[in-house]
């Protein structure tokens, strides 16, 4: 479902992936989810909540340039 628009220009209220995002953050124990990019189809992106991140959890990402597995602080 798109935004409603209210002069045919610029976009009003949350877009779908914005209530998506809402929707996944009430999940209990959720802390955060992998998904396309809305812009970038292509491209992925990872959602934190950081809020909702346990004491134990942790992120790391791999870089290519190094080839090293990198914490997210």
């Amino acid at each position: 479902m798109a935004r409603p628009r209210h002069d045919g220009k610029a976009p009003t209220g949350l877009a779908p992936t914005q209530d998506l995002g809402a929707a996944l953050h009430g999940v209990s124990g959720l802390e955060g989810f992998r998904t396309l990019a809305a812009r970038a189809p292509y491209h992925e992106i990872l959602v934190v909540f950081p809020k909702k991140l346990q004491k134990w959890s942790s992120i790391s990402w791999d870089n290519p340039l190094t080839g090293k597995t990198e914490p997210i602080p």
